[in-house]
C-alpha cells in the first residue's frame, strides 16, 4: 500500500482538471490517453519510487480504461473528478505535500523537522475526517503563502468575479524563511489541537483511498478497486480514542526562548 506522498494525489487531480477543462468535447481515446500520460508524468516528477507511482497510476489507468470502453459515460467519469475535489482528499493532500515543498531541505533541526511532519499529518488527518473546516488550511499556510504571487510561486487557487481576480499561492521555497515554517507549524498543530486530534495518528494511505474513493464516485463496489476496502472502511467508521494533548506544549525551541530569569 502507498502511505504517505500525499501531495502525489493533488498534483494528479489538477493535471486532469487542466485536460478535461480544454478536451471536454474531444474523443474518448485521445482524453483518456493524454490524462493517462500526464498524470505519469507528475508522478514521476514527484520523485516517486516505481512502486509507489504503480500503486496510483493502477487506479488511474482502471478508470480510464472504463471510460475509453465506454463503461462510464462523460457524466460519470467527469464525475469522478468533481467528488474528488470537493472531498477532504485533496486539502489533506495538499498538506501533505508542504514537508517535500519546504521542510525537508529547510534550515529546521531534525527534531524542529520531525515535529513538523507530526504536526502537519496530524492537521491532514483532521481535514480528512471532516475535523478541522477546509477553510482553515488557508489560516495555516498563512506564512508561506502569498495573493500577489510571482512567476516562481504555486499558484493553487485563482477565481474572478465583478469584485476582480484574487489569486492564492505558495511562496518559492527560496522565500520561506525558517521562521515562517515554525509559524505555520505552529498553527497546524493549534489547530489539530482545537479539534482534539490524536497525537500521533497514523499516515493516510493515499492509494487505498483514491481507489476507494473513486468506486464510491462510480457507484462500485469497492472492494472491485481495493481488495481490503472493507476492512479499510471499517476501521475509519470505528470511533478513535482520541489521546489527550498538552494545554501548551513545549515545542523545539522553546526551552531556547524562555530561559533566563
Amino acid at each position: 500500500m502507498l502511505v504517505g506522498c500525499l501531495s502525489v494525489l493533488a498534483v494528479v487531480i489538477v493535471v486532469v482538471i487542466i485536460a478535461t477543462i480544454f478536451v471536454i468535447r474531444s474523443y474518448r481515446g485521445w482524453i483518456a490517453g493524454g490524462i493517462e500520460k500526464a498524470a505519469d508524468a507528475a508522478l514521476v516528477q514527484m520523485q516517486l519510487d516505481d512502486g509507489e507511482q504503480t500503486e496510483v497510476m493502477a487506479h488511474m489507468t482502471m478508470l480510464l480504461d472504463k471510460y475509453k470502453s465506454k463503461e462510464i459515460d462523460n457524466e460519470a467519469f467527469f464525475g469522478v473528478f468533481g467528488k474528488l475535489v470537493e472531498s477532504p482528499l485533496v486539502a489533506s493532500a495538499l498538506v501533505g505535500g508542504i514537508d517535500k515543498l519546504y521542510i525537508a531541505d529547510s534550515e529546521l533541526n531534525d527534531e524542529e523537522k520531525t515535529d513538523a511532519r507530526v504536526q502537519l499529518r496530524r492537521f491532514a488527518n483532521g481535514l480528512f475526517e471532516e475535523q478541522i473546516d477546509p477553510s482553515e488550511v488557508e489560516v495555516v499556510l498563512a506564512s508561506v503563502s502569498t495573493t500577489t504571487p510571482d512567476d516562481n510561486d504555486i499558484v493553487l487557487q485563482y477565481q474572478t468575479g465583478p469584485a476582480g481576480s484574487t489569486q492564492f499561492a505558495l511562496r518559492s521555497a527560496d522565500e520561506v524563511s525558517g521562521d515562517d515554517l515554525r509559524e505555520l507549524i505552529a498553527q497546524a498543530r493549534a489547530k489539530a489541537d482545537d479539534a482534539g486530534i490524536e497525537s500521533d495518528p497514523p499516515e493516510i494511505d493515499i492509494s487505498d483511498t483514491l481507489g476507494i474513493a473513486i468506486a464510491e464516485a462510480l457507484g462500485e463496489d469497492p472492494t472491485l478497486w481495493v481488495p481490503n476496502a472493507n476492512e479499510l472502511l471499517e476501521s475509519q467508521s470505528d470511533p478513535v480514542e482520541q489521546t489527550p494533548v498538552d494545554e501548551d506544549p513545549e515545542t523545539p525551541g522553546d526551552l531556547d526562548d524562555n530561559d533566563g530569569p
